[in-house]
């Protein structure tokens, strides 16, 4: 078993059961939606925490050359993984009494929720510093990390309804963006492997991940 295949049976683990966490309760708003109104602010921030989640696992795999095995790695992937799960876990009510709708659980909930992922792509982003930082000049970093942070950073901050589903409309529209490979990969992400250029073992090449 190589470094990567015991980091990722623990880490992949624990991001399955955030997606399910999620999944699970998404059907359950649906199920009940007669008695509760499900709105569409908390389809939306659901539907970004999932592609959210997608994106960590890609970027894990694109970065599978250079995990090593070793207890700062463990406990770091153990914080960004509870970051995600408890971020997940308030995406929807725990209970259908709780909320008489689900507009009102977002607005009481999204500030943990935006706030907790947050935190972890700055945590994942610092910890990326060390390896490589990327120039003052370097015009696609910034780019890319506007077009993911911005429209996030948006969502938590606002009070308004309409700004909020436009925020939420453009972090799900940037995965959309990043994917279809309309921009340039930046220097920064190339030196980390982050366009999945850096691979010598694997089997399957690294798809392109929006860091």
């Amino acid at each position: 078993m190589s470094d990567f295949e015991y980091f990722f049976s623990f880490f992949g683990l624990l991001l399955g059961l955030t997606v399910a966490e999620v999944a699970v309760r998404f059907a359950d708003a649906i199920d009940s939606h007669r008695r509760r109104s499900i709105g569409l602010l908390t389809p939306l921030l659901a539907i970004f925490v999932l592609l959210d989640i997608s994106s960590f696992w890609l970027f894990t795999w694109s970065a599978r050359d250079i995990i090593q095995i070793n207890w700062p790695t463990m406990f770091m992937a153990l914080v960004l993984a509870l970051l995600y799960f408890l971020s997940a876990a308030l995406v929807f009510p725990r209970t259908q009494e709780d909320w008489d709708d689900l507009d009102g659980h977002f607005w009481a909930r999204k500030r943990y929720v935006l706030g907790g992922i947050l935190s972890a792509n700055i945590i994942l982003h610092l910890l990326l510093f060390t390896r490589a930082l990327p120039a003052i000049t370097e015009y696609w970093f910034f780019v890319h990390k506007l077009i993911y942070f911005g429209p996030v950073t948006w969502a938590w901050a606002t009070k308004k309804r309409g700004a909020a589903i436009l925020a939420l409309c453009l972090a799900i529209g940037s995965y959309a963006l990043e994917y279809a490979n309309v921009l340039p990969t930046s220097e920064w992400g190339i030196k980390l492997g982050l366009d999945g250029t850096v691979t010598t073992t694997a089997s399957t090449s690294a798809p392109r991940v929006p860091r």
